[in-house]
């Protein structure tokens, strides 16, 4: 009585169960390599010697296949537990890169096969997870360092090359800055533009908000629109994270 009453248990929830789709076995000692690695890692020594760039380097015409750097502007002032929290996940998207680069040299020698699409579309998954990396990177230093109007340089406009913010900050903190300018034009000449702070009063020498502490007076006051890696004092004012120890 009892084992047909467990029979009938395990037949209704194996209905509800999902099932995960599974293709065809493969050989069964690549299968336990598999597995091993992807629970297990790799062994450190090999590890190693696989990520080397004398071992690994990438084809001279594919300049996509590096590890992306933090422009050095923004590195010098990000706090030095942001520095450690990227440089660990530039450790993980060199791992990337190197199975990219070395895949890439696979398919540049196979011929005409069903094997070529398979990977080419590993190619594409790990292409897509080098750009899930470094726009995580960005998420990161956006909610942690980058704050304010300057958070736009994490900005899915502004495309990363070898370097996670592109080729020229500066030009892109001036433009920040030119349209902050811009905006506060538009905003003084709008007619009954005075803000009203939450006690009903005009935002003013006698106005007060909220959330900036009792009794200190709110000054409209913006910084300046240039940045030099050198101003660190004022950089960091800024919201843009202050100047790490050396």
């Amino acid at each position: 009585m009892i084992e047909m009453s467990s029979n009938r248990f395990r037949s209704a929830g194996a209905k509800l169960k999902v099932a995960e789709n599974v293709d065809q076995d493969v050989d069964p000692e690549l299968a336990v390599l598999v597995n091993d690695w992807f629970l297990n890692g790799a062994e450190e020594g090999m590890y190693q010697e696989l990520v080397k760039d004398s071992c690994n380097c990438r084809p001279g015409n594919c300049p996509s296949l590096t590890t992306v750097k933090t422009n050095q502007m923004i590195w010098d002032f990000l706090p030095p537990q942001s520095r450690t929290f990227d440089k660990k996940l530039q450790t993980i998207e060199n791992t990337v890169i190197k199975a990219a680069i070395i895949l890439t040299k696979v398919v540049n020698g196979m011929n005409e096969s069903p094997l070529l699409q398979g990977a080419m579309e590993s190619l594409t998954l790990l292409g897509q997870s080098n750009r899930q990396i470094n726009s995580f990177r960005r998420d990161l230093m956006k909610a942690r360092d980058l704050q304010g109007e300057y958070g736009h340089l994490c900005s899915q406009n502004v495309k990363y090359t070898s370097f996670l913010f592109g080729d020229d900050v500066p030009k892109t903190i001036r433009e920040i800055g030119d349209c902050r300018k811009i905006g506060n034009k538009l905003v003084a000449v709008r007619p009954h533009s005075r803000l009203i702070n939450t006690r009903g009063r005009p935002f003013g020498s006698g106005g007060f908000i909220r959330g900036r502490g009792r009794g200190r007076p709110f000054n409209r006051t913006y910084p300046t629109s240039t940045v030099t890696s050198g101003d660190s004092k004022n950089f960091s004012r800024r919201g843009m994270g202050r100047p790490s120890s050396k």
